[in-house]
């Protein structure tokens, strides 16, 4: 049962690390979103929207490596919290992936 344990909480760290690979990228569009200029007409829901999802790509790295710290800790100390540790970065990607969704829905 330990065993089975250990392996999705590994998994679940490499599912969330996984997403780093893009993370450049996505980091670069964003600082490029932040530093354009906004019209006074936008809609000021949208436009926060946007910054919390810009604010949440650059932030990413921090959540992982502070999860993973955490979650390899409480995996040392045999604490069975370990699980929700490493779940907590694909909770957060799901969470912009959402942001995004409803920006690319026009703010509807």
């Amino acid at each position: 049962m330990r065993t089975l344990y250990l392996i999705l909480v590994i998994l679940f760290l490499l599912l969330g690390g996984a997403v780093l690979i893009v993370w450049p990228a996505a980091a670069l569009a964003s600082v490029m979103g932040l530093a354009g200029h906004v019209p006074r007409e936008t809609n000021k829901v949208l436009l926060l929207f946007a910054y919390l999802f810009y604010g949440g790509v650059l932030c990413y790295p921090i959540i992982y490596i502070a999860c993973l710290i955490l979650s390899i800790t409480l995996l040392v100390i045999k604490k069975s919290y370990a699980m929700l540790c490493a779940l907590l970065p694909i909770f957060y990607i799901c969470l912009i992936s959402t942001l995004f969704m409803f920006l690319s829905l026009g703010g509807a």
